[in-house]
């Protein structure tokens, strides 16, 4: 049963996880034995757990750590994810394969980039392939800089790390359409590293996600002080990775659960002292904004709200509920799921494996020359103990494990719990020398540090701000950019403004290949303006200019009906004296917007605008007297005719709807912050905020 819910668990993977694997020189598997090939990957798994062992020291994984099994034969089948969802077989070589979830903390992902990353850097000859839910994910963050090539469907199995690069197999190295063979790509990189390597801008934009590590890891960590029960503490001190199952037991907890927690069998609120924790950043701030009031009946004892010491003793009865979950779902499994030491056999078979592990991190320097039998070294030795037995030791015992199913943590924990051998003074005594806990002012996020973060993670673009005083006609002039842009089958597009807030025209991609660019230059060039008019003209759906000399002076809103203008006279005659649909709902919507207020709604031109354009309009006149005789009365008389005319100011009343939409959003997402962001345009939110006051 439970290794049919196993499988069960392993078909309904979760969409937080990051998939990797580890190929190794071919001269470690080809014309080789079943035998040597397992010895060569066992010796390969030694140096990879050593190295990532450096750089793991002390980071607490939310969720898995990484971790990495053999695939020894050719045979196996390699079960992975594509870009679209769908489950792909393919046989690859031997090699080193692991799943990680991540869970909400998606700085795990990244750090098992960069722990992939420096894999390939110190072991000689290693190409990496890692894809997580989306695919080729490393590709996503170097969007901007891809050939025209690359697109989803034609990335899988072209994108591997190696020699501590990211290198892209294109179409050049590798022919053909759409997604490769793993095989192929390993070969490939291998083979033509200088031509698969990407792009500087494409390095970058990874290596920026990465940078910081591992010094960044530290930085991420919170340490409060907690008050929390005696068990509790002696776990963490044994083990301070087991924190975060508890925090996600306690965050994911169920009714089922609170009956553990009203309970509290193996970790009593009775005895209980303040400690210093460490935990993630995310793992402190989803157990503060978890509410929870813990029931009387079980002996928690709260300060009252406004005393200094509440916010400690609130995170250890959280935390404490977390171990106590755990343990109680523990405890409900038969009891072959319950883990036990490590039979002498299994010892004896782990013996020579752990030997040379240790070898291999003293060689790593993971000790950083510590004396044997240190305080730090017997710590350094416990951790790298405890690695061992998750990374390693679970291999050699792979044929117990696929019958019982993976040991739960808190069947660990109870383990744990009942060797400790619990020394309650010292943890009394060390309560009065704790050091201060951590500033936690970071959970409340600012809107200027929410911006200035998003700066700092996307750039800083050059963008103008929109306000009561920005220039109508450069707003105007961006959404008719926009408006004449073509787009797509995909979607809508934007033109790329540069510093200066020009558009930036259309070049030929750096990245494509002499081929490609001569079929882009050959590409038929079409008119979309020319073939709209062209069906307007098909269907008879013409319709006039707006000229100043019209006749008919019964429309009080300035607009006039296709009747008065003879228009539909003339197409009547066209189409045999009936009219089309189109033009009897269009006439019918010119009726009804002429006893509308929606001419109202816009701003016509000042005084100044139209007395200049009667200046324009006569000094024209004036200068075609000499061609066409017409002479300057007429052209005062036909500027009479329309003197009560006011036009529309296009450019302010563009203007004055961004505004207004903007002030109708509130500061929050909408259309016209949508179409702002992408053409270099920022709305003013302080002018807009001082107005809604």
């Amino acid at each position: 049963m439970f290794a049919t819910m196993a499988s069960a668990t392993k078909d309904a993977r979760e969409e937080d996880f990051i998939e990797y694997f580890l190929f190794p020189n071919d001269d470690l598997y080809k014309e080789k034995s079943e035998e040597e090939i397992k010895t060569n990957l066992e010796s390969l798994l030694v140096n990879v757990s050593a190295t990532v062992a450096k750089y793991a020291h002390g980071y607490i994984w939310h969720k898995d750590s990484f971790n990495v099994t053999p695939k020894y034969s050719l045979a196996q089948t390699s079960k992975y994810r594509g870009y679209d969802d769908v489950g792909i077989s393919e046989h690859l070589p031997p090699h080193l394969h692991g799943v990680s979830h991540y869970g909400d903390n998606i700085e795990d992902e990244w750090f098992i980039v960069f722990l992939l990353i420096q894999l390939t850097k110190e072991v000689k000859g290693l190409v990496v392939r890692t894809i997580d839910e989306d695919g080729e994910f490393l590709l996503i963050e170097a969007a901007n800089h891809l050939p025209h090539w690359a697109e989803p469907n034609t990335c899988s199995g072209r994108v591997y790390l190696y020699n501590g690069a990211l290198h892209l197999v294109g179409k050049d190295v590798a022919g053909g359409e759409g997604s490769m063979q793993v095989p192929e790509g390993i070969t490939c990189v291998r083979k033509h590293p200088r031509f698969t390597k990407a792009s500087d801008l494409v390095q970058t934009a990874v290596n920026k996600m990465i940078k910081g590590y591992p010094e960044k890891a530290a930085q991420s960590l919170h340490r409060p002080h907690a008050y929390i029960p005696i068990g509790v503490a002696a776990l963490l001190n044994e083990n301070a990775s087991l924190i975060s199952p508890a925090v996600l037991a306690f965050c994911h907890r169920d009714p089922i659960d609170m009956k553990a927690c009203r309970a509290m069998r193996y970790f009593p609120p009775e005895n209980c002292v303040m400690r210093q924790i460490a935990l993630t950043r995310c793992q402190y701030a989803m157990l503060m904004h978890q509410q929870f009031t813990p029931d009387r009946r079980t002996g928690w004892s709260l300060p009252p709200p406004m005393h200094p010491d509440r916010k400690k003793h609130l995170l250890g009865i959280k935390l404490a509920c977390g171990f106590e979950i755990l343990v109680a779902q523990a405890k409900s499994l038969p009891s072959p799921c319950i883990s036990e030491p490590t039979s002498p056999t299994d010892s004896a078979m782990l013996e020579p494996v752990w030997k040379k592990y240790l070898s291999s991190l003293e060689k790593n320097g993971y000790f950083e020359n510590l004396l044997p039998g240190s305080k730090e070294y017997n710590l350094k030795l416990k951790e790298a103990q405890q690695y061992f037995s998750v990374a390693i030791g679970s291999i050699h015992k792979s044929s117990i494990s696929s019958q019982r199913g993976q040991p739960p943590s808190g069947a660990d924990i109870l383990s744990l719990l009942k060797s400790l051998d619990i020394d309650e003074d010292v943890l009394k005594k060390e309560e009065s020398s704790l050091p201060s806990p951590d500033d936690d002012s970071w959970l409340q996020v600012t809107t200027e540090e929410l911006d200035s973060m998003l700066d700092e993670r996307y750039g800083v673009p050059k963008s103008m701000d929109v306000g009561s005083d920005a220039d109508p006609s450069s707003v105007a002039a961006r959404v008719q950019k926009f408006l004449n842009h073509v787009s797509g089958l995909e979607g809508a597009e934007f033109p790329r403004w540069n510093e200066e807030g020009a558009a930036e025209e259309a070049t030929n991609d750096p990245g494509t290949s002499l081929a490609e660019n001569s079929t882009t230059a050959n590409k038929v060039d079409f008119d979309a303006d020319l073939f709209s008019c062209a069906v307007k003209d098909i269907v008879d759906l013409v319709i006039p200019e707006d000229n100043w000399d019209l006749e008919s002076s019964n429309s009080e809103s300035g607009m006039s009906s296709y009747e008065d203008e003879g228009v539909g006279s003339s197409r009547g005659k066209r189409n045999g004296g009936h009219k089309s649909k189109i033009q009897q709902y269009m006439e019918q919507m010119d009726k009804e917007l002429m006893d509308s207020t929606l001419a109202e709604s816009f701003i016509k031109a000042p005084p100044r605008k139209r007395k200049q354009a009667k200046m324009a309009a006569k000094e024209g006149n004036s200068s075609q007297k000499e061609v066409n005789g017409a002479s300057s009365k007429e052209a005062d008389d036909d500027f009479e005719d329309v003197e009560d005319f006011h036009p529309v100011d296009v450019d302010v009343s563009t203007l004055h709807g961004v505004l207004e939409s903007i002030r109708i959003q509130g500061g929050g997402p909408g259309p016209a912050s949508n179409l702002l962001g992408p053409l270099g345009m920022r709305p003013n939110l302080k002018e807009t905020a001082s107005k809604e006051q």
